[in-house]
């Protein structure tokens, strides 16, 4: 009973639950249980990315591509999608490759976007496994060593949760 389950969800986010405030935004960006909000999606999603919850960083940084709930804004949507990358949100990991790739919201920089695709691939994305393997037929042998030099360093910089060790991270 979706409305049921907005109504138990509503309550726990009320109460600061990141994953309840995450399954509102979803249910009003999907419009399950009620009816389609964008706007109402992105508030909630925005409570939930403040508490540090990856995935509703992630949908918050859809949102911001996408322009639904928010003017589009590309450098928005990278400051989000690199919080839940950090994190280690295979999803939010190849979007931030793809922007990285495409000078979304950011200078083009094809070396990282390498880094972001493997380190998503890495967790099974079967897209990012494609993009990786695309991506280094076009790069030189020594950008394809650059890039895994930054994924070194990278995972040496976050423990097994994939939490920064270190505090904020820059690739």
């Amino acid at each position: 009973d979706p409305p049921k389950a907005l109504l138990w969800f509503q309550k726990a986010a009320a109460e600061d639950d990141a994953l309840a405030q995450d399954s509102v935004g979803s249910m009003y960006a999907q419009g399950v249980g009620v009816d389609k909000d964008p706007v109402q999606a992105v508030r909630w999603y925005r409570k939930a990315a403040a508490l540090g919850l990856a995935n509703a960083q992630f949908n918050l940084g859809v949102m911001y591509e996408r322009g639904q709930g928010v003017a589009q804004d590309n450098t928005q949507a990278v400051k989000w999608y690199r919080k839940a990358a950090e994190q280690s949100h295979p999803s939010a990991q190849f979007n931030l490759a793809a922007m990285h790739l495409n000078g979304k919201g950011m200078k083009q920089d094809a070396i990282l976007a390498y880094m972001w695709f493997s380190l998503a691939a890495a967790q099974g994305d079967p897209e990012a496994l494609k993009a990786q393997a695309k991506l280094a037929r076009q790069l030189t042998k020594a950008h394809i060593d650059q890039g895994k030099q930054l994924i070194e360093v990278w995972l040496a910089r976050h423990d097994q949760t994939g939490q920064s060790a270190t505090g904020p991270d820059q690739p």
